[in-house]
């Protein structure tokens, strides 16, 4: 009987024999000619291999393209990502082909029998990006120092801070998807601006765990921490699956919860011995308290086990009286805490953008430009370059010559409109107006003159701009006072392209008053 032969690079393995290219237990969906394009490359790893070569042995006999092979190359781009040294596994050598440059082990298929499965990835981590991942080296190094600690048997929180758009779901997926590959246990849950169900990411990723643990090591884990009756209510469907879990006696409300609480933090720490967990909550600002007490309770938990949580949050969505606001005060008081706060991509990271999206021949202008107006932002810089080249406005940015690129000329897609509308919507009427009379200014304003031609009585004109500074949308100057300024361009073109033609004349500043 023929070995099967698995080749092993990164966090994938392809399986010749069952065409299937696996990250950890899940299987990576590819068309059947992109699986035999990633098949020839990973077999031939660290060989150039021309276009001509590549054509003939995955299309043999057929006349096809060269775009075809050119679509091909980026499909496995985009559902690989990155490795996790941060480098492309496929290099282009200009006009002559392609080179796999991942390092590749090959391996027989019984080699890993019986290590354990162990519970699949969920399909959510899948998600592909428009762009590829770049930056977060630095970023990636502290994940994998708190990920140390946990498998020390000490219980970890990540908490992974930012504005929207500014990468902390991308970083976290990435992240999480190298730990699966490693054969971690990874379980996610996720919060909505209008909760579900109470305590949902806990209800998320325990119902994830429950629905593919092996039937006997269920039943082990649940007799460990006492028969998990309390978990019944908490996931209905686990006892569909575990139809005799004992029933429990009544209690008051405060004792029934205590109950809760002791149930979770007990089944994690039980799974979490037999295969190491961490959990993914994305967008805990708009996590109810429940939830945030179960988290502190979890964190608590003076069990000892190789388990992180991995939570990312808005802080523009966060004021002093929010319950998160209120909890990051309790947590950063305990063992095992970490705040990870991201800032924009560096200009070389929006140049790698630029190359991926555009391409090489893009003009030398717009890498800046676009640096400029989003200050690094990965989604804004993705959308505004995807904006360009879908809507073949690129062409006319490639023939300014004589003048700088400006933000007029790249245009706002329907995403960033989408975002920074949704981010505005939030913001009081007043503070709305304030913002639009600021964006007529420009990019930077003086709060003596936006409170002279803003029409808001009163005091309203002070609170309005703190409500927007709170909110992230503008900053103070750290060089002038009195002068603020957008937190990006985008934002101001925003506000700005809203405005009817005869408002925009209105409101502009008195002749030699504009800044």
């Amino acid at each position: 009987m023929t070995r099967k032969r698995l080749f092993v690079f990164d966090r994938y393995r392809l399986d010749e024999q069952e065409r299937q290219l696996l990250l950890g237990t899940q299987v990576v969906p590819l068309p059947p000619k992109v699986f035999d394009l990633l098949a020839v490359l990973v077999q031939n790893a660290g060989r150039l291999l021309t276009k001509q070569e590549l054509l003939d042995r995955v299309w043999p006999g057929i006349a096809v393209e060269e775009g075809s092979l050119t679509r091909g190359i980026s499909s496995l781009r985009k559902v690989l990502g990155s490795a996790v040294d941060g480098q492309d596994y496929i290099q282009t050598v200009s006009k002559r082909g392609y080179r796999f440059i991942s390092q590749v082990r090959e391996t027989a298929g019984d080699e890993l029998h019986g290590t354990g499965l162990g519970i699949p990835l969920p399909p959510s981590l899948f998600a592909t990006a428009a762009a590829d991942f770049v930056g977060r080296e630095a970023e990636l190094g502290q994940m994998q120092d708190v990920w140390q600690r946990a498998k020390d048997g000490r219980h970890q929180l990540l908490l992974v801070a930012g504005e929207p758009g500014i990468g902390k779901t991308r970083l976290s997926l990435e992240f999480a998807r190298t730990r699966g590959a490693e054969g971690t246990t990874v379980l996610m849950g996720y919060s909505d601006e209008e909760n579900l169900v109470p305590y949902q990411p806990f209800v998320e990723c325990l119902s994830w765990y429950f629905r593919n643990c092996p039937d006997a090591d269920l039943r082990a884990q649940l007799t460990a921490i006492g028969g998990g009756g309390e978990l019944a209510p908490f996931v209905p469907e686990l006892r569909k699956r575990i139809p005799d879990l004992p029933s429990l006696l009544p209690m008051d409300p405060e004792g029934q919860r205590y109950r809760l609480f002791e149930a979770v933090a007990g089944m994690l720490a039980v799974a979490s011995r037999a295969r190491p967990i961490l959990l993914l909550f994305d967008d805990l600002h708009w996590a109810d308290k429940p939830t945030l007490l179960l988290l502190r309770h979890v964190m608590r938990s003076a069990s000892l086990a190789p388990l992180a949580i991995v939570a990312t949050y808005r802080e523009s969505e966060l004021d002093r009286t929010h319950p998160l606001a209120e909890m990051l005060i309790t947590l950063r008081r305990e063992r095992g805490i970490t705040r990870l706060v991201l800032h924009g991509l560096k200009i070389r990271h929006v140049k790698a953008l630029v190359n991926s999206i555009i391409g090489p021949n893009a003009p030398s202008q717009l890498s800046q430009v676009v640096m400029d107006s989003t200050d690094g932002n990965p989604f804004f810089a993705t959308e505004i370059l995807q904006h360009l080249k879908e809507t073949g406005a690129i062409t006319r940015v490639s023939g300014v010559t004589g003048r700088t690129i400006e933000i007029e000329d790249l245009g706002l897609s329907e995403g960033i409109k989408e975002v920074i509308g949704q981010r505005l919507s939030r913001l009081s009427e007043a503070c709305n107006r304030l913002l639009s009379t600021a964006a007529v200014i420009g990019r930077e304003f003086d709060a003596a003159l936006l409170e002279a031609i803003a029409d808001l009585p009163g005091s309203e004109h002070f609170d309005a701009i703190e409500e927007a500074t709170r909110a992230q949308l503008v900053r103070e100057s750290q060089e002038l006072s009195g002068r603020f300024e957008f937190m990006h361009a985008l934002i101001r073109e925003t506000l700005y392209n809203e405005l009817s033609y005869p408002r925009r004349v209105r409101l502009h500043p008195p002749r030699g008053r504009r800044h």
